[in-house]
């Protein structure tokens, strides 16, 4: 790994031919829990939305990767986004207040009132949008702080009511048998958060400890499929869990970390929702997991963002495995992972990196297809 700083004062990280410059953008410094990378306006560049503690920002992309923030959104604890009243355009949902934004094309989001999801205010922790009942638009999950998920169905208009399916507490969801209905997969850890008498705490959990996958029938009723024992899981929660295909065989595979044992880990998925133990990664703390093909050679990568210590990039082998590229992204010591996409529009995938209280979010531009051309 080489640390170069170019005559413009830009940090630079580079191995062999993938090397990464540091925007010299800022950001407001807020507590912040995630970005998407959409086009938000239909100008064929991909804008940004922070999902922030108190107010998220909306953010347009100037086509060359530098943004402009144009609105924000109240969100207590953040927000999703996702095309929630089917009209082709993205628009947003903040939580726990459950309030809907829509996008009225331009990338303008006006709140339109849902008293039926709104009325779930109590028991929001953080939220999800996914396709319950496989009718091609968007519910919501809402889950409480010790994981409980109640079900919101769309009409397709972005109106909802409570639904009635059952499902299992702490769920992360994804299509893993492919069978186009979107399946669950719960994390059974040694230690699970409680509440009682109003106070959270962690405590130890009897059974399994694991993945456990329940399969969607199609009309949105679960059934317990399969289990993969994972010993190292300790804290419970599906913040922890990422879906990506990483051996290009058509089906969704899992990366997840322990921010207690510290583990970061592959599960390899046969395409029938059997999950069996994958690579060991890194040491993590409280690493959250980016993907996105860094290289151009049609694999998915990794970004593992740490707290205390810089982001991390493993290159795919196309062979099953990841290695370390000894590539190192700074950042401030509270990093709150990444999303990586083409932000500048020049045939290559970059890294926009967000952080929880003490800074400003960070671009970081892959310069593989600038230097293929200079070359």
């Amino acid at each position: 790994m080489i640390i170069i700083v170019s005559a413009t004062g830009q940090a630079q990280e580079t191995i062999n031919d993938l090397r990464f410059v540091k925007s010299d953008q800022t950001f407001s410094a807020m507590a912040s829990t995630g970005v998407f990378l959409e086009d938000i306006d239909a100008d064929r560049d991909f804008d940004a939305v922070i999902s922030n503690f108190g107010q998220s920002l909306v953010l347009k992309n100037d086509g060359a990767g530098r943004f402009v923030e144009v609105q924000q959104v109240e969100s207590l604890h953040g927000v999703l986004v996702g095309d929630i009243n089917m009209d082709g355009k993205d628009d947003l949902l903040s939580y726990p207040s459950t309030m809907i934004y829509l996008n009225n094309g331009r990338g303008e989001f006006k709140n339109i009132d849902n008293a039926a999801v709104r009325k779930s205010e109590q028991l929001d922790y953080c939220a999800h949008l996914v396709d319950l009942d496989n009718d091609d638009d968007l519910d919501v999950v809402t889950e409480s702080v010790t994981g409980q998920l109640i079900s919101w169905i769309n009409d397709g208009s972005g109106q909802f009511k409570e639904g009635m399916f059952k499902l299992p507490a702490n769920a992360s969801f994804c299509d893993l048998n492919n069978d186009r209905a979107i399946d669950c997969i719960v994390r059974e850890s040694k230690k699970q958060l409680v509440k009682t008498g109003g106070v959270e705490k962690w405590s130890d959990r009897e059974g399994d400890v694991g993945y456990r996958l329940y399969l969607n029938d199609g009309n949105g009723r679960f059934e317990d499929f399969s289990f993969v024992s994972v010993p190292e899981l300790v804290r419970s929660g599906n913040r922890w869990t990422w879906f990506f295909d990483f051996d290009n065989d058509g089906d969704m595979d899992i990366v997840f970390s322990d921010r207690e044992s510290h583990l970061a880990r592959i599960l390899e998925n046969d395409g029938k929702g059997n999950l069996r133990i994958g690579q060991s990664l890194t040491t993590v703390t409280y690493g959250k997991i980016g993907t996105g093909d860094l290289n151009n050679d049609e694999y998915i990568d990794l970004v593992i963002t740490n707290r205390n210590e810089p982001a991390q990039i493993w290159i795919n082998d196309r062979k099953g495995r990841f290695y370390d590229s000894g590539i190192r992204l700074e950042g401030n010591s509270l990093s709150q992972g990444c999303t990586i996409k083409d932000i500048d529009n020049d045939g290559d995938q970059d890294i926009f990196m967000i952080f929880y209280q003490r800074g400003s979010a960070s671009i970081w531009y892959n310069q593989i297809v600038k230097d293929a051309y200079e070359y």
